[in-house]
């Protein structure tokens, strides 16, 4: 019975390890999309700096802190939590 229950958790396995792999890649890939977004508001902060424009400044602030922790979210969400229920997985298939 623990061999039949084995012999389907493996394509799951595989299948779990295949959306951490993509998880990982489209982090990457939203990494640099959101780098490009901080620059951007790196930039915008300076300016409103400059100009005493504070009201501006605490939006590109909180626009900021938005969407690093969006950042957060997505990366703990595509990489940490499919890698730990594939390691889960491999444990119980490969025991």
């Amino acid at each position: 019975m623990k061999f039949l229950l084995k012999l389907i958790l493996f394509p799951i396995w595989i299948l779990v390890k295949l959306i951490a792999l993509i998880g990982n890649l489209l982090t990457n890939c939203a990494c640099f999309a959101f780098n490009l977004l901080f620059i951007c508001i790196a930039i915008s902060v300076v300016m409103s700096v400059a100009q005493g424009l504070w009201t501006t400044l605490f939006i590109l602030l909180g626009m900021g802190i938005a969407a690093f922790l969006v950042l957060l979210v997505f990366a703990f969400v595509a990489t940490e939590f499919w890698l730990m229920l594939s390691d889960g997985l491999k444990k119980f298939i490969f025991s």
